[in-house]
């Protein structure tokens, strides 16, 4: 949204109440949206985030596999791994001391609940954003490299080629292509965002690939590589 708080003031909704509002996408990309109600920060934290993707005229091309992924931080009062109902710490919020870093909101959203899964030689595309309130990301797929990386999720500039990292920063987006070379006998991509302190914080991220049966396979003179392509 664009103008003076992004449509903040028609959204607020007092209880008992109903609003809505429509607005016109004008601009292909994939955005960033999140609450603006003080305090902004921990109703981020809570989850008051999320992306929307404009399509530009004719749609994006055809892939295999979409996956949509959101990084986010949880600032509790309690330590990593306790037990129970948290209560919020601002405290931690301010010193940006984040006691949690999830993906998609659940610390094993997308490793137990929904799992990722593609085919070998399947196109991947990754719509990925970061929340925050405070982290950034330096997303990256161990053992990969992307094709194409389109910047800030800008559809009307050339995408970077040939990206081993992208650096996230908070309420901004790029979205991820690239042609995945993995060794066959591996049958996991794990994904994390190179903070090693965050990454043992974090619930990790893996995509499953889905192999050919033994019976399929035939047992080469030189090694070969099973591709995937993240476009």
């Amino acid at each position: 949204m664009t103008g003076p708080g992004g449509g903040a003031a028609v959204t607020q909704v007092a209880p008992g109440q109903n609003k809505s509002f429509s607005f016109k996408a004008l601009a292909p990309g994939l955005y960033v949206y999140h609450c603006a109600t003080p305090m902004v920060a921990q109703h981020i934290s809570n989850g008051m985030y999320g992306m929307i993707l404009v399509e530009p005229e004719g749609g994006l091309s055809p892939v295999e596999r979409e996956f949509y992924i959101m990084q986010g931080e949880l600032y509790t009062a309690e330590r990593h791994g306790s037990q129970g109902l948290q209560e919020f710490s601002l405290d931690k919020l301010l010193d940006e001391q984040a006691e949690h870093f999830m993906f998609n909101g659940n610390m094993d959203a997308l490793t137990q609940t929904y799992k990722m899964e593609a085919d070998v030689g399947d196109d991947v595309r990754i719509f990925f954003g970061v929340g925050g309130p405070n982290a950034t990301s330096s997303f990256h797929v161990i053992g990969e490299i992307f094709d194409k990386v389109y910047d800030q999720a800008s559809l009307t500039s050339p995408p970077l080629t040939d990206v081993q990292t992208t650096l996230v920063p908070r309420a901004v987006r790029p979205w991820l292509s690239s042609r995945s070379i993995i060794p066959a006998s591996s049958s996991w991509w794990t994904m994390h965002y190179r903070a090693w302190r965050r990454d043992w914080l974090a619930s990790s991220m893996s995509m499953a690939r889905r192999m050919p049966t033994c019976s399929t396979l035939k047992r080469p003179t030189t090694p070969t590589l099973a591709t995937n392509r993240f476009i």
